[in-house]
């Protein structure tokens, strides 16, 4: 008697084993959750949707879509999920920041789009002195809570839109070579309030210009300036008639000056260095002075003729920095 219901407990378990999953296969049906933005519109496919069941486990954690209706259509991507049926808790979170949850049960196959509380905000960088000018080609950081959350090139006409950003209180900070121009603080609220409106960023920029001259002051007519600012050539401008023009050169936005050091070369050669520090608030001029001098050529062949229509070549070290023509013997 005792052989025979050991019997029927095994049986009952391999049923138990073979049927329970077969039941729990039949009963799973299929979840797409499709996220928007604020506007209840526009896809939003940069979240982390997380899946809870009814006691709060996490069961998934997608970082990416992985469903598409159609490759054609953002709308219809989304992520899937096959699950059995009950109650499930949905959250989504963007830079860590829970921006959307939901909670559904699950009783048959269904869609469900969740709308997120995060919009696209257009970033324009602009001179403080000259809004209507551009800023380009400078690092965009953004902070929240004072966590970088990201970091960005800015394009040359100075403006970046910042996608997918959830809804609170940031510092946008504006970096050129290093240094910090503008800081911008600001709160988004909702997608109704920001939907249309942008983020214009004041930088602190100056244009420098540069008087070039001799040690007996006479104006240089010409060479190359190099500025360089934290060890990094910042420019290279041609001098004409004893001015040299630098654009929108960086300054502090705390201190509102800058270290910068000016080299000129002359024929490729250095002829001076000089490193100060400019405070600066539209624009400044400074003066160079190098150390260069005048040198007066007369060229004559054997007999002491005029030597006319030739060419003189100036060589330093050997090589080749410059060649003159020669007209009526003098240079």
């Amino acid at each position: 008697m005792s052989y025979a219901k050991l019997v029927v407990a095994v049986l009952a378990i391999l049923l138990a084993v073979v049927l329970i999953p077969i039941a729990n296969s039949l009963n799973s049906e299929t979840l797409i959750i499709y996220t928007r933005k604020g506007d209840g519109r526009s896809p939003f496919l940069t979240g982390n949707v997380v899946l809870k069941d009814s006691e709060g486990v996490v069961i998934a954690n997608l970082s990416s879509p992985n469903y598409s209706g159609s490759v054609l259509d953002p709308l219809t991507i989304g992520y899937v999920f096959t699950l059995s049926t009950g109650k499930y808790y949905i959250e989504v979170y963007r830079f860590n920041v829970l921006v959307g949850k939901s909670a559904v049960e699950l009783v048959g196959s269904r869609n469900l789009t969740l709308v997120c509380d995060v919009l696209d905000l257009p970033v324009i960088t602009v001179e403080e002195i000259n809004p209507d000018v551009p800023v380009g080609n400078v690092t965009l950081k953004m902070y929240r809570n004072d966590v970088l959350i990201d970091e960005v090139l800015v394009d040359p006409n100075g403006k970046y839109t910042v996608h997918d950003l959830p809804y609170g209180g940031y510092v946008f900070k504006v970096l050129k070579f290093n240094i910090t121009i503008a800081e911008e603080r600001c709160k988004l609220v909702s997608y109704y309030m920001n939907s249309t409106s942008k983020l214009s960023i004041k930088c602190k920029v100056g244009d420098l210009n540069v008087n070039v001259i001799d040690q007996k002051g006479r104006i240089v007519g010409e060479g190359m300036l190099e500025a360089t600012i934290n060890n990094y050539l910042y420019d290279s401008v041609r001098v004409s008639r004893g001015l040299a023009l630098f654009r929108q050169v960086p300054i502090d936005y705390l201190s509102g000056s800058i270290n910068i050091g000016l080299n000129l070369k002359v024929y490729g050669i250095p002829v001076s260095t000089n490193v100060t520090t400019i405070h600066m608030n539209k624009s400044r001029s400074i003066v160079v002075q190098s150390l260069l001098y005048n040198l007066n050529i007369k060229l004559i062949d054997s007999a002491n003729r005029i030597v006319s229509n030739a060419t003189l070549v100036l060589e330093r070290n050997s090589l080749e920095i410059k060649s003159f023509n020669v007209d009526r013997g003098n240079l």
